[in-house]
This record gives C-alpha cells, structure tokens and sequence, in this order.
C-alpha cells in the first residue's frame, strides 16, 4: 500500500469513528430521555426514533471502519494489513464482523424472510428490553432490538455488543488521526541534487 494512499485510509477510518461515537452519545441521550419521560407517549416515541436513527449510523460507521480495514466480505484483508497494522488493529476486532449492520441495510430481504418463515406473522421491532420480556415468538419475529442489561443491539438470533464496538472505536481514533496527520509524501532529501 503506498504511502499516500495509507494517509487517505487512515483519514476515513479517523472520519467514520468520529460519526460512530457521536452516533452512540445521541443514542445514549435518547435512551436517557426517553426513561425520563414518564407517561409522555409523543416525547417517549420520538426519543425512540432518534434512539434506533442513531444505532443506525453508529452500525453503518462500524461496518464503514471494517471495510475501510478489510475490504468487502474480507475480500482485501492481504492488501489491508498495513492500514490494520498502522492502526494497531488485530483481526479479533469487534469492528471485524458486518453482518448485523446488514440487518439494518438490507431491512427488505430481511422482512420477505420473516414473511414467508413465521407462519403467525408477528413482529418485535424497535423494542427497547430483553426478549423475554415477550414470550412464545420464534427469533425470526424480533428485529430491532435493544437489552439495556447487556448494552446489546440484537436482530433475530444476532447480537451487535455496543460496549465493545464504541471501545474499539474509540481507542482507534487518536491513533487514527494521528497516523493521518502525518506527511503522505517522501521526506525531502537533506542534500538537494545538483
């Protein structure tokens, strides 16, 4: 990977952390309101949306950051490994796996799915507890989930671990802009050629 185009990487990923981490601020703030807002149904609803707005583009700036590291499906994990390596990124990252922000960004294939599996065609979404809290449903009737417990985001049978994705991510971000603030050219040579 050359020296400019690592610079460039190492930008975006500084860019797409930032994004993250003010997403997860917002959604702590929502959950907050929302918990405070007694029996205000119009303020408790619109805190919700602003809640799963949020989780939203803190799953896309994750999946953002592990493509930006790995490439599409892992596909340029090789040609990557200068970028992860510079950013003191290890494959066991909790950034790594994109599969639950494609829940949220492939929501239609995702519906006819649980149409055509869930005979009784109920449906959990954007519920804000555990899964038993709602009883006698297969997983597949469960979308948008939040556990206030765990701090867990789930969709189905899939769990997204927001403690440990907004640590990485912000662990990766000085180091991030950091590595992006530093020059992307060849040093000057200390004796100019005659």
């Amino acid at each position: 990977m050359e020296l400019f185009h690592l610079r460039v990487f190492q930008g975006e990923v500084a860019r797409q952390c930032r994004d993250g981490i003010a997403s997860a601020a917002d959604m702590q703030d929502a959950y907050a309101a929302m918990r405070a807002s007694g029996l205000d149904r119009r303020l408790r609803d619109a805190e919700s949306d602003r809640f799963w707005r949020n989780a939203q583009a803190l799953l896309v700036a994750a999946a953002n950051v592990s493509k930006a590291m790995w490439g599409l499906r892992g596909g340029k994990a090789e040609q990557r490994r200068p970028l992860r390596e510079s950013l003191e990124v290890g494959d066991d990252s909790p950034l790594r796996p994109t599969t639950f922000r494609n829940h949220f960004e492939h929501i239609d294939q995702r519906i006819d799915q649980w149409w055509e599996e869930d005979e009784r065609h109920n449906i959990v979404n954007t519920m804000i507890g555990p899964q038993a809290m709602v009883g006698g449903l297969p997983p597949i009737s469960f979308f948008r989930q939040f556990d206030p417990a765990t701090q867990h985001l789930l969709f189905w049978s899939d769990e997204f671990p927001l403690p440990e994705v907004i640590e990485e991510i912000q662990r990766i971000l000085p180091i991030a802009t950091r590595e992006a603030a530093k020059p992307h050219g060849q040093p000057p040579s200390p004796h100019p050629q005659p």
